[in-house]
């Protein structure tokens, strides 16, 4: 192989490892994906467009009973939706989503202007690095209203 062929090569393959690096391409699509997905309970179906590249923590903040969080990390959409799935019993608490704030500074939050409710459990924010157009996902944050 001469050296005109080797330089395309190798060009080529750091173009797509850099293609492949986001996780996420745009990442008010993705919140809002994450939002809707979380409230019809079907967050395993996430799993069939991103693949999380490291163990993402997903954190529930209880209202009751201030500076109390449950934390676990997942490796997949799958074990969290199976994880919430299994603290429900009688549709409750009920999943609840609010209108995306904003995504800014590593952070999606969602607009809690409208106060909460006993009995549901809230998508709070979401935690990335790395850009807007390019992020990884690094946290889930719910709340419950306890």
């Amino acid at each position: 192989m001469n050296q005109p062929h080797k330089i395309i090569t190798i060009m080529l393959l750091l173009i797509a490892n850099s293609t492949s690096a986001c996780e996420i391409s745009d990442i008010k699509a993705f919140a809002n994906d994450i939002a809707s997905s979380y409230k019809s309970g079907t967050m395993d179906s996430l799993d069939n467009k991103h693949v999380l590249k490291s163990p993402l923590e997903v954190t529930i903040e209880h209202s009751l009973i201030e500076d109390t969080f449950e934390k676990k990390t997942f490796k997949n959409f799958k074990s969290i939706q199976s994880r919430l799935a299994s603290r429900e019993s009688d549709g409750l608490p009920q999943r609840e989503i609010r209108k995306l704030k904003e995504c800014s500074n590593g952070k999606c939050s969602y607009d809690f202007y409208e106060g909460i409710f006993h009995n549901t459990l809230y998508l709070y924010d979401l935690k990335y690095s790395g850009k807007e157009n390019c992020a990884t996902l690094l946290a889930i944050h719910l709340f419950d209203g306890d």
